[in-house]
């Protein structure tokens, strides 16, 4: 799968063909606070091979 991420304007698009809805539009700030989460979930799961989980930060 392949994902675009930019800033438009102070808004943060994500942007994918194969996943429903195609465009996520936040706000920036919004956005780093949830990306912050996304990684700190990716790293934990990770390091104690937790697979379930990131099948589901996958998703």
């Amino acid at each position: 799968m392949e994902a675009i991420i930019e800033y438009l304007g102070s808004d943060l698009l994500c942007r994918t063909e194969h996943s429903k809805p195609g465009e996520i539009r936040r706000p920036s700030d919004e956005a780093l606070q949830l990306l912050t989460q996304w990684a700190s979930r990716y790293n934990e799961s990770v390091r104690f091979g937790q697979d379930e989980e990131l099948l589901l930060i996958g998703r």
